[in-house]
């Protein structure tokens, strides 16, 4: 369900003008699933908007976030700096941007395992 926002009111010359502006729902996450032992990540969530930001961080309040390289236009995102991510669990989210930026998605954990998936 798409949330309505209610932006500035105006009155001019006794004339009100008020803004409203629907903001996207938090994508689906469908890949990695919670939990997930992977060796190098690929991101795949729900097309619900015209823009998306990932956002990586070891830590589930998400203080420090690894970078992504700026905003995604796709629904399915490559980790870039495989070397980056050593051997640890990582939280990630998604939010959308359709006219504005939507809630954050559920977050979920995988964990970086490169000892025992390795080939």
């Amino acid at each position: 369900m798409n949330r309505l926002v209610l932006g500035m009111m105006w009155v001019v010359m006794g004339v009100v003008s008020l803004s409203c502006e629907t903001l996207p729902d938090a994508p689906r996450l469908y890949q990695p699933l919670d939990g997930a032992k992977i060796t190098h990540p690929t991101f795949v969530w729900e097309a619900i908007g015209d823009e998306y930001e990932l956002q990586i961080s070891q830590e589930i309040m998400f203080t420090t976030i690894y970078d992504v390289g700026g905003v995604i236009t796709d629904t399915a995102f490559t980790y870039p700096y495989p070397d980056i991510l050593k051997d640890n669990t990582y939280f990630w989210r998604v939010r959308a941007y359709k006219d504005n930026w939507g809630e954050w998605s559920e977050v979920r954990s995988f964990t970086i395992d490169m000892i025992h998936n390795s080939f």
